[in-house]
């Protein structure tokens, strides 16, 4: 255990000292709710919404935005850089097993949504006056759902991918798109229908659906269809990677 709790520091402050992974993590989700936030206030719309403005919506989505961020551009990247160096390889040499390696990787990546998210959510309570969640744990728990999926996805594309280069090719490919149609950029409402039922199966409007309806309502409509996907997402990530995963 002690040697998990210390990998797990040690992943996260090296994680910390990296600039790109810093910024697009921690510091760009708070922009992009300070921006949009100044563009369209917090004021409940009787048209829209006469209990929510547009930051009670757009700061749970945002959760989905830092979890795809976590498990699709740096998961993959990572993970695929460190076994490309050499640096997995030595990690086997060391009295650590793969699997308490692989739980402290896994462990500081859940560490970081949270440190991510709770910025983020602080940001919103502070300068716009963000609605409280409805049921407060459903959320961290729907958040770390979230996380666990597209981490397990994360870790698949660091298995299958030759090199750290391709990794990231292939992650932000399926990332950018996603981001772009989920409701984290542009309101679902705006798009064509066409493209709104192709984002209806993607996993990130899941999370945002799910994470959005347990903020706001309590109650989401899908719940069940919600938890399957990025349950599912999860349990199939993890497990494949395990399986064909390798040090080098």
């Amino acid at each position: 255990m002690r040697g998990w709790m210390k990998l797990v520091r040690v992943q996260i402050q090296l994680f910390l000292r990296e600039p790109a992974g810093f910024f697009f993590t921690l510091a760009f989700p708070v922009m992009l709710l300070l921006l949009f936030g100044a563009a369209f206030g917090n004021e409940p719309s009787p048209v829209y919404d006469p209990d929510y403005g547009f930051i009670d919506y757009y700061t749970p989505a945002l959760m989905a935005f830092i979890a795809g961020t976590v498990g699709m551009m740096g998961v993959p990247v990572k993970t695929a850089a460190e076994r490309e160096y050499g640096i997995l390889k030595r990690f086997q040499a060391t009295p650590l097993s793969p699997l308490t390696y692989f739980l402290a990787d896994l462990g500081s990546h859940l560490a970081i949504n949270l440190l991510a998210g709770l910025l983020t959510v602080l940001t919103g309570f502070l300068v716009y006056g963000l609605a409280m969640p409805a049921r407060p744990l459903a959320v961290v728990g729907a958040v770390l759902l979230g996380a666990l999926g597209f981490a397990g996805l994360g870790y698949l594309i660091a298995a299958l991918a030759p090199t750290a280069r391709t990794a990231q090719a292939v992650g932000s490919t399926l990332f950018f798109p996603m981001m772009f149609v989920s409701g984290v950029s542009i309101p679902p409402e705006l798009l064509p229908a066409w493209l709104q039922r192709i984002a209806e199966g993607l996993p990130m409007t899941r999370m945002v659906h799910l994470v959005t309806g347990l903020w706001l309502s309590g109650t989401p409509e899908n719940l069940a269809q919600d938890l399957l996907w990025l349950g599912g997402m999860a349990l199939v990530g993890l497990g494949a990677a395990g399986r064909i995963f390798r040090w080098s």
